[in-house]
């Protein structure tokens, strides 16, 4: 009954990566004290009955898990039964565990008798598994609080990112609608230089922002789903969706503006043709207008 307890909670808390088929009770409770004691200088676990004779390892077990308790370093070897006496009485006193062992029953002796130390190494595992259950439970609220904060920071920035790239958009589209060419050839070519540079400048960095902000609402999903959290959308206005039914807009937008503007800038090349040709003529009519008038008004007629 007590080998099934110890394997049950070994199973729970500490192999549950291991399956209840590979290991006896004595063996998983043997491998979670393996599992503390590595390290230990001095400590070297190979079984439940003489490694434990010169007291290091219930040292060594104690410490890992109050090491307020034990001073491990200050301990040698050679001392077995103050060892075993430290720890059995930290134990008693500090544990709350009870006292079913005394050091000649460990040390002075060939081989410490087995039922008796599985018995008493239950009741140390039993008391550091609680706390470390308990351990876990903060931990992993803590994990959650910590996911939950990168979540919010990360929803947070999308919703930053979304907006201000949205802004610019609506900015961008009402410029691109605008059809205030002004009077000259000339006006009409820096509105279409001006075109060219935006298309070759702003409007490629705002296509990175783009992928970044859909990037950002990707990473989001995922990582919800990952950590079984429910799904996140951002407002309306701020989906993708929305995003890309403006930038299809700003680019009709754009080629429309594009298409205006050179329709203008041929339309004003025309007149200007016209004018300088009507002026040509004008110039020659009032050259000859002159000349007239000089040959009547001449005297000599």
């Amino acid at each position: 009954m007590i080998l099934g307890t110890i394997w049950l909670l070994i199973h729970k808390f500490e192999v549950s990566d291991i399956s209840e088929a590979a290991l006896t009770a004595k063996d998983g409770l043997l491998l979670w004290c393996q599992n503390k004691t590595a390290g230990y200088k001095n400590v070297k676990i190979d079984n439940l009955t003489n490694s434990w004779q010169d007291g290091l390892a219930f040292c060594a077990l104690i410490h890992k898990h109050r090491p307020d308790l034990i001073k491990f370093d200050q301990l040698q070897p050679e001392n077995k039964a103050e060892n075993l006496a430290l720890a059995f009485d930290v134990a008693t006193k500090n544990l709350d565990i009870p006292r079913l062992l005394d050091p000649e029953d460990v040390c002075d002796v060939t081989r410490p008798d087995e039922r008796s130390m599985v018995t008493y190494l239950s009741q140390l595992f039993a008391k550091f598994a609680s706390s470390q259950k308990s351990e876990l439970c903060v931990r992993r609220i803590e994990r959650v609080i910590a996911l939950t904060d990168l979540n919010d920071r990360m929803k947070q920035d999308y919703t930053a990112r979304a907006t201000k790239l949205v802004g610019w958009l609506t900015s961008s589209l009402a410029d691109m609608q605008t059809r205030n060419f002004g009077m000259t050839s000339g006006d009409v070519e820096d509105k279409l230089t001006l075109l060219l540079r935006y298309k070759s400048g702003p409007k490629t960095q705002q296509t990175s922002v783009k992928l970044e902000v859909e990037g950002l609402l990707n990473n989001i999903a995922t990582k919800l789903w990952a950590d079984s959290r429910p799904p996140w959308s951002p407002e309306d206005a701020l989906t993708t969706k929305a995003i890309n039914e403006l930038w299809d807009a700003l680019q009709e937008a754009e080629k429309d503006r594009e298409a205006a503007l050179r329709s203008e800038l041929a339309r004003l090349h025309k007149l200007e043709y016209l004018v300088r040709k009507f002026s040509g003529k004008a110039d020659l009519f009032n050259a000859w207008m002159v000349e007239k008038k000089e040959y009547l008004l001449n005297d000599d007629l």
